[in-house]
């Protein structure tokens, strides 16, 4: 079966934006000193992307939302067994915007973004294990 050209490029573009905002999560926790929020909003934007991504090349509509519960329950509606690792990236849809503007918030720790940048990874390589080759950034 032959993949459009176009669907690919466009949904590479999601998969390599969703990259970048781990390398970005990554760079941000090298920096001195290390800005926790900002990893975690990456993080957070790393998972959307890639679930957007997921849904864009099943041709499945998805509404302007960083709700990672409803991303993730779309694409469990596509493949059921992605349910536990986006339940466990379902919590961090609290960083899409509440962590971007003051107030008062418990702010991530060290830990705490490093198992974010893990999980937003794991989401990535788990969604691309599930696609055509040729979608990879």
């Amino acid at each position: 079966m032959s993949l459009d050209p176009v669907k690919l490029a466009d949904t590479r573009e999601w998969f390599s934006k969703a990259r970048d905002d781990i390398r970005s999560a990554e760079a941000l926790l090298g920096a001195t000193p290390p800005l926790y929020d900002e990893v975690s909003f990456h993080c957070q934007q790393a998972i959307e992307k890639t679930l957007k991504g997921f849904l864009f090349w099943h041709n499945e509509p998805f509404q302007k939302t960083h709700d990672l519960n409803v991303i993730g329950g779309r694409c469990c509606a596509i493949d059921p067994s992605l349910q536990s690792h986006l339940r466990r990236a379902a919590p961090l849809t609290q960083y899409a915007v509440e962590y971007r503007y003051p107030g008062p918030l418990v702010h991530p720790s060290r830990a705490d973004v490093e198992q974010m940048i893990g999980l937003a990874k794991e989401v990535l390589e788990e969604i691309l294990s599930r696609m055509p080759e040729a979608v990879a950034p």
